[in-house]
């Protein structure tokens, strides 16, 4: 609904409310006009009529002209008296009534000037519509940033005054700090909508999973179409389809597979089941920390799934590879140690966190390609101090042609 509409809406609404208050403060007034009138009449009956105590009290007392007198002074103060209170009762009903409507003024225009998107976004789960198709015309790539946030708990070599609001903070300026489309997070804190809806504003939630350590989510930028994909609860994973708007769609997952050596056969379950629920429509781009091992490669990047790997398709540069290294670099120039678990943490250097490309079954329904990879959140924190990081993964940056 435009400007215009808007206004005129409001200075109609309002209009029909003082006319409404209008007619309510003239009701009331001709109310207390005929309750006085009322009054007077029936203290006269009451007075001449000599079967109520009233009247007998009043007879015998106008035996004598003082007496009556009295009783007559007595009836005039208590007929101004009522008159007196009725209307100060009338004035309180006009500021009661014009007061409320100005307020009621004050709020229907803040309201309709200045809606809080916040308060939309609760009261539904479902993400806002793109209200701007003409928008998605000039989407030609999307950039995904992924990163294992390790629930934004301190390093060992955090500063004595940090904690999870302090990590949150500096993860929130270095993810935004890529301005993505897609935002892939993996062991995200407790409470995550409420901790997304606070520091991540101008994204919508696709949905959130419980994995073995924390929870996964998947955040989209407001104004994309982008709709969330029913998964198995069983698959730590969310999924959300974008579409274009020459009707193109790409699905995009934020995953965190099964952990450890031994879990690679559940990895493989894990991933079969992601791909069937996407379909072979429209590709799927799957990010996150799948705790792959390079010797899994072959099963991923084989006839059994498929998969391309978009840091292999970047050009495989080394100085990007490893998404996970707690080896010292420190005898290094501008050397740096990530040592998130202090002096337990053990040294060596993996792959982690990937980025996926499923292609579709048909080329003819659209297909991604890798414009650039990198790494962020892979230097400390604070430059003074070179073993703080803020976790102990490093994120992924992923730029795709679409």
């Amino acid at each position: 609904m435009d400007k215009a509409r808007l206004e005129s809406t409001s200075a109609s609404t309002l209009q029909q409310s003082k006319v409404l208050h209008l007619s309510v403060v003239i009701v009331a007034f001709l109310g207390c006009l005929f309750g006085l009138s009322g009054m007077r009449h029936r203290a006269a009956a009451a007075v001449n009529d000599p079967k109520t105590e009233t009247g007998k009290r009043d007879s015998a007392s106008m035996s004598t002209p003082q007496n009556g007198k009295n009783s007559q002074q007595q009836q005039t103060r208590s007929i101004q008296a009522t008159l007196v209170i009725s209307l100060l009762a009338f004035a309180a009903l006009l500021l009661l009534v014009f007061g409320t409507n100005n307020n009621s003024t004050m709020s229907m225009t803040a309201t309709i000037r200045k809606p809080d998107p916040s308060e939309e976004r609760s009261q539904s789960t479902k993400p806002p519509a793109n209200d701007n198709p003409a928008a998605l015309e000039q989407l030609q790539s999307l950039k995904i940033v992924s990163m294992n946030l390790a629930a934004c708990d301190p390093s060992e070599e955090a500063p004595s005054d940090w904690n999870v609001d302090t990590v949150t903070k500096a993860v929130q300026k270095e993810l935004l700090h890529e301005d993505p489309d897609i935002l892939a997070l993996q062991e995200c804190p407790r409470r995550p909508e409420e901790w997304a809806a606070t520091y991540f504003e101008g994204y919508q939630v696709m949905g959130v999973k419980s994995s073995h350590a924390f929870y996964v989510m998947l955040l989209v930028r407001n104004g994309l179409d982008a709709t969330p994909v029913p998964l198995s609860d069983r698959i730590p994973a969310v999924v959300a389809k974008i579409t274009h708007a020459n009707g193109r769609a790409v699905m995009v997952a934020s995953c965190h597979l099964a952990p450890f050596a031994g879990g690679a056969g559940r990895r493989r379950h894990q991933v079969g089941g992601l791909l069937d629920a996407a379909g072979k429509e429209q590709p799927l781009v799957i990010a996150g920390d799948t705790n792959m091992r390079t010797e899994e490669d072959a099963v991923m990047e084989g006839t059994d799934f498929g998969l391309l790997d978009a840091w292999k398709l970047a050009g495989a540069d080394p100085a990007t590879q490893h998404t996970w290294d707690t080896r010292n670099h420190m005898d290094e120039e501008g050397g740096y140690f990530n040592k998130y678990y202090g002096d337990k943490t053990r040294e060596y250097a993996t792959r982690y966190d990937r980025i996926y490309i499923s292609p579709p079954a048909q080329a003819d329904s659209g297909m991604v390609s890798v414009e650039s990879f990198g790494l962020l959140a892979n230097k400390p924190v604070i430059p003074s101090s070179r073993t703080h990081f803020l976790s102990d993964h490093f994120g992924m940056v992923c730029e795709l042609k679409i």
